[in-house]
């Protein structure tokens, strides 16, 4: 996530949250998995995702829009890793 401008001048305010023991054991083994400094940054995430779905114009297309992308990121690279492969085999076989 990219920070804009007003998010870098926003100041992060601390306040009380009640969480079950659960659901704190669970950001406690995925934050770091999803590449965050801390708890407090995985919930943050967690809570601007579920902001985005929810304010979507159309609930139903905002999570397939976003596996979509995923997607289509994924085969991209593949096919980039891929491509490279086949060259790199077409010249050794072409210098052999």
């Amino acid at each position: 996530m990219q920070d804009t401008e007003a998010e870098k001048k926003e100041i992060k305010r601390r306040f009380q949250l009640w969480i079950r023991p659960s659901t704190l054991e669970l950001a406690d083994t995925l934050y770091k998995k999803d590449n965050c400094d801390s708890k407090s940054e995985f919930i943050e995430k967690a809570v601007l995702f579920y902001a985005g779905y929810l304010s979507a114009e159309d609930n139903k297309t905002y999570l397939p829009n976003i596996v979509t992308s995923t997607l289509k990121s994924i085969v991209a690279e593949s096919d980039h890793r891929q491509n490279r492969m086949i060259f790199k085999m077409a010249v050794v076989c072409v210098v052999r």
